[in-house]
This record gives C-alpha cells, structure tokens and sequence, in this order.
C-alpha cells in the first residue's frame, strides 16, 4: 500500500462515521449515503497531490456536504423530469408529516452560498460547536456565529417567501 491509500484508509477509519453521518442527515436516504460515502472516496483518491489540502479532515467534510446536496437538486430534476414524461396523475411521494419540515428547510438550504451552506450544515446538521467550525473553516467564532445567522435569515426568508407563493395559489384556485 502507498502512502496516499494509508492517509486515506486512516481518515475513514477516524472519520468515516461523520461523513456518513453528514450524508445520511442531508439525503435522508441510507442507500444514498452509502453511494455517496463511496463518491467521496472515489474523489478523495483521484487527487494527486493530497499534501496540498491543509486539513484534510475538512475539505473531506466539504465535499461530502457538496456531494450530498449536489445529490438532493439531482433528485428533484430526475423526479421534474420524469413525472412530466409520465401520465399526468403521476404525483410525488407523499413526505411524512414528522419529516415535511425538514425536507422544507433542508430544500432551502440548497440555496445557500459556499461557506455559509457549509457553516449552516457544519452547525445545524452536523451539530457541532462554534469553535470547532471556525477551527475546521480557518474563521473566527464570531465569523461562524454570523455566518450561521445569515443562513437562518436567508432560510427564513425562502421558507416565508414559498408560504406566501402557495397561499396565492391557494387564493387563486
């Protein structure tokens, strides 16, 4: 074995169990993280150089973040495209009551930006302290503090403006 695939067998061996987890709580599909897990890994030894990466730990993270929402819009396009094809009474899963909300706020969040959607999942998701998200994201703890408020607004503000565009659909039927 090289050195590249014993870095990377002791990162999953460290730290498998987290990006799992990530990819679980993002997709909400066992089989899905499973797959991704995979990705990531198929991803992580594609680079040629792993020296470069600073933390590898949180660029790994990162990616399985990207990846598991990257996973999410494709989802819904397949779905999109596929029931448009179909018969016209094709209708979507129905999504449990228990879980609607965070479907809602998880779809929202596919619409954050670069670190803010990292810090937001890191946070939220991945619920882990402030400290250690600055640490991993190289920012100050108030950095991350505003960074996360930013991405409650802005979740807030897409949830509120879906409501308001469904209730006026609902007025107008």
């Amino acid at each position: 074995m090289n050195r590249k695939e014993n870095i990377l067998l002791k990162l999953l061996e460290r730290s498998g169990p987290k990006f799992h987890g990530i990819l679980l709580r993002i997709t909400l599909d066992k089989e899905a993280a499973e797959e991704l897990m995979q990705d990531l890994f198929v991803k992580l030894c594609q680079i040629r150089n792993l020296k470069t990466i600073e933390n590898l730990e949180a660029y790994t993270a990162r990616m399985a973040i990207n990846l598991a929402f990257d996973w999410r819009r494709k989802q819904k396009y397949s779905f999109a495209t596929l029931s448009e094809n179909l018969h016209p009474f094709v209708q979507k899963p129905a999504i449990s009551a228990d879980n609607e909300e965070l479907q809602q706020i998880l779809n929202a969040s596919e619409q954050l930006k670069g670190l803010t959607r990292e810090c937001f999942a890191l946070r939220y998701i991945e619920q882990m302290d402030y400290d250690r998200i600055a640490e991993r994201t190289q920012k100050t703890t108030q950095q991350v503090r505003a960074l996360c408020s930013k991405g409650i607004q802005r979740i807030r503000q897409i949830l509120n403006e879906q409501n308001a565009s469904f209730y006026k659909e609902a007025i107008n039927e």
